[in-house]
């Protein structure tokens, strides 16, 4: 094996002993473990060679090739004996740099995670579109994963999943699980999402949709369930609230959206909704 990729591997060996959450790894300046809220410098400085020898390890061409032109690419790594890690790897001052999160293999149960019971009637649900959204490291994955989990108990579903990347990896029990990772097995969400129409889904899982694009009511999802993972910030922006609209059916929007403001929108919010959702539904009124 490579020294510098045995090195490496040490390294996240530790961190996952150290129950660290992630791994930074900065060019000619250290690597830092994250555990327990705090940063904790290992004493391991990564030369330009040894980040070349991981990151070459690591990508596939075609992740290479959208580093090199973007200064970013995303991916899953899974050593073995180690575990997986959802991967950032980017570039700072033109050096290489990283951040690893680790993806435990376990997925907790909804009950596990002390969520709502309410969940489990909506991840019963036969039709309709569940959004999880919420802030970084707020735990989206984690309760969709609960959410999917207690559906593959369940149910005997075909549950299609598009991911970029994949983190948590399901086993089919009830239900027959097909992942899909942007720039692995299909070239984008927007891609998968069209193609999905011929692959007799009961759920489609859509990981991290962060664009319009995917949102974009042309390429409406063509399955009873779908269920969208979202970025937010803590103040919803209007724009956004536009792009949730794009699913609702138009029959449907008024006891949709009052459904959503019921269980969505905090209260300090309620004053200036109505105004954003006006604005709003009269663009969507046009499509």
């Amino acid at each position: 094996m490579n020294q510098n990729l045995d090195i490496f591997l040490q390294i996240l060996a530790q961190g996952v002993e150290n129950k660290a959450s992630d791994l930074h790894i900065k060019e000619g300046a250290g690597v830092s473990l994250r555990i327990a809220g705090s940063l904790v410098p290992v004493d391991f400085v990564p030369s330009h060679e040894f980040m070349e020898d991981i990151l070459n390890a690591m990508m596939t061409p075609e992740q290479k090739k959208t580093y090199a032109e973007t200064g970013d690419a995303d991916l899953s790594y899974a050593p073995e004996n180690i575990g997986r890690f959802r991967v950032n790897i980017h570039k700072q001052r033109a050096l290489h740099a990283m951040t690893m999160r680790h993806v435990k293999s376990k997925i907790m149960s909804l009950d596990e995670l002390s969520l709502p019971p309410v969940l489990k009637n909506i991840a019963e649900a036969k039709r309709g579109i569940i959004i999880i959204c919420g802030t970084t490291g707020s735990g989206k994955s984690t309760t969709l994963a609960a959410m999917l989990q207690h559906v593959n108990q369940k149910f005997p579903m075909h549950v299609i999943t598009i991911e970029d990347p994949i983190e948590y990896e399901f086993k089919d029990e009830m239900c027959m699980f097909e992942q899909r990772e942007v720039g692995l097995d299909t070239s984008s969400f927007q891609s998968a999402l069209t193609h999905a129409l011929r692959q007799d889904p009961d759920i489609i899982m859509v990981g991290k949709c962060a664009t319009e694009k995917v949102l974009n009511p042309h390429c409406r999802p063509p399955t009873p369930v779908t269920w969208l993972s979202l970025h937010s910030t803590p103040q919803t922006h209007p724009r956004q609230l536009t792009v949730f609209l794009t699913f609702i059916r138009r029959s449907n929007r008024i006891p949709s959206v009052k459904r959503w403001q019921s269980t969505s929108v905090p209260p300090s919010h309620n004053a200036s909704f109505p105004k954003h959702l006006a604005a709003a539904l009269s663009r969507q009124m046009k499509l």
